[in-house]
């Protein structure tokens, strides 16, 4: 967890190359409603805005009955990429949702730092693979 701005422009910095290299250009961010999550989103979206688009940044709490609205803003669009920041309990909760949303591809989410993956094996199982 970055503890100054020198570990967050870091953290911006690699998620930054890292959808360079992708091609993205039009990035819908979605972050938890932490501070931290919150601080690394804004960081995000303000560099991103020199180098690409951003569609929709969208946020969701830690625990909810179901994450299907913020999921679904977060895929509307036709983004080129997502953007993740969030704390592992919210995303453990959110990326199950995502990966039954229609038009959402693990393979184009991007997370910062202290999250796994995007679930790439939710994605398989939602699409009636084993």
């Amino acid at each position: 967890m970055p503890t100054s701005g020198g570990n967050l422009d870091a953290e911006v910095g690699a998620v930054l190359a890292s959808l360079r290299r992708s091609g993205a250009v039009l990035v819908n961010v979605g972050h938890g409603r932490d501070p931290l999550s919150a601080a690394r989103a804004a960081a995000f979206v303000a560099a991103w805005q020199d180098v690409g688009q951003v569609g929709l940044v969208v946020s969701w709490p830690a625990v909810a009955a179901s994450w299907l609205r913020p999921a679904r803003r977060l895929v509307s669009g036709a983004p080129d990429a997502w953007v993740v920041a969030d704390s592992p309990e919210g995303w453990a909760g959110l990326s199950p949702r995502l990966a039954s949303t229609p038009g959402w591809r693990a393979d184009r989410t991007f997370v910062f730092p202290g999250l796994p993956e995007a679930p790439r094996r939710f994605e398989t199982e939602s699409r009636g693979h084993p």
